[in-house]
């Protein structure tokens, strides 16, 4: 999923449900989940109705939060200003407007806000996070390098 678009991201993007990156069989979900939170520099909340109604996914958002995570929140639906997210700038994914169509497997195209799709690229892409912000080689094996 994730090294289909950017490549030099591959290793970089975990996402429970991709089958090569995410969740692996025989281990225990809720570690897997944890240590992907443990490792990550931002927490994106896809939210939703079912996504706030979830103890699960309640507990994973205070333990990116107890990690000092940052967030980046996304609405799928208006859920109000009253959810355990409501601290975060938004944006919101079914907003008017121009929409992008997304692929989805073994479903139709999902359809996003496309402003609000840019807003999450440039939020990433302009922390300083990611591949392209890393010194290579680094410092301390510079010196070997003939």
């Amino acid at each position: 999923m994730a090294d289909e678009q950017r490549p030099e991201l591959a290793d970089e993007i975990f996402i429970d449900v991709d089958t090569q990156t995410g969740l692996k069989l025989g281990e225990q979900w809720k570690t897997q989940l944890f240590t992907g939170k443990s490792r990550c520099e931002y927490f994106i909340c896809l939210l939703s109705q079912n996504w706030a109604n979830s103890t699960e996914c309640n507990v994973e958002y205070r333990t990116a939060e107890g990690l000092g995570k940052r967030f980046l929140v996304a609405r799928l639906e208006d859920l109000g200003n009253n959810d355990i997210t409501s601290a975060w700038q938004r944006c919101d994914l079914f907003a008017d407007g121009e929409c992008s169509d997304i692929e989805a497997p073994d479903g139709p195209p999902v359809r996003f806000n496309t402003s609000a799709l840019t807003r999450i690229m440039e939020g990433v892409d302009g922390s300083g996070t990611g591949p392209r912000q890393f010194v290579w080689p680094p410092r301390a094996e510079s010196q070997f390098i003939g």
